[in-house]
């Protein structure tokens, strides 16, 4: 029926993000070891009514922030698939997770650990981990919108370089990516099947969060 359809995050049409994927492609890190990523903001306990906060709309961090964390390990560890997860999680007064803290195992022996929460002051950022080099980002989930943003590559040899990527609106890019699947055939940056391994990781996580045990995804 000439349908697109294609997962929402932002930040994986933006530029620096697929200038990431490809530096783990290219081996710039050398073996992909651990990465670490987080979203946190604070959201007082008292704005009860937050739809964040109601646990009859399916509220929580982890649906809220923790899917950025989520998407990106499972991203930069292609082509390797999550196969296990450990989480623990604080829930809050009004029954929702207000911090999920996950553990997840991939099949060739990557490790993510990821973060999200709404009991910390705002913080956000990742680490992909090499043998050969780290890449360090700062602005992970909302690239552009203020200005031009940085990473820093440091190598095994002690040297560093800024990876700088010129201000653009991450939506804008997600709008382009559409435009470019609809009128020129270009495939999907998130395909659907992406999105199911997004969507079983993070249920994995709210399993184990819930039973005290590793979940198999």
């Amino acid at each position: 029926h000439n349908v697109t359809v294609f997962e929402a995050f932002m930040y994986l049409h933006h530029p620096q993000t697929q200038t990431a994927r490809r530096l783990v492609e290219e081996g710039a890190l050398g073996q992909l070891q651990t990465i670490q990523s987080w979203f946190h903001f604070y959201l007082p306990p008292e704005r009860a009514e937050n739809v964040r906060l109601r646990a009859e709309l399916t509220g929580g961090c982890l649906w809220d922030v923790g899917v950025y964390p989520n998407s990106l390990a499972i991203t930069m560890a292609l082509p390797e698939q999550p196969r296990s997860v450990y989480a623990s999680q604080l829930v809050g007064e009004t029954g929702v997770d207000v911090a999920m803290r996950s553990q997840i195992h991939f099949t060739g022996g990557v490790v993510a650990q990821i973060s999200s929460g709404f009991r910390t002051p705002f913080r956000e950022g990742a680490y992909l981990v090499g043998d050969a080099g780290v890449l360090w980002i700062p602005e992970p989930w909302k690239p552009g919108l203020q200005g031009d943003t940085t990473m820093i590559l440091t190598r095994r040899d002690g040297s560093s370089e800024e990876i700088v990527t010129p201000a653009v609106d991450p939506y804008l890019c997600e709008v382009q990516a559409m435009e470019a699947c609809l009128l020129d055939g270009a495939p999907p940056v998130a395909p659907l099947q992406r999105s199911r391994t997004f969507l079983r990781s993070a249920l994995a996580q709210y399993a184990s969060a819930a039973s005290g045990q590793a979940v198999l995804i």
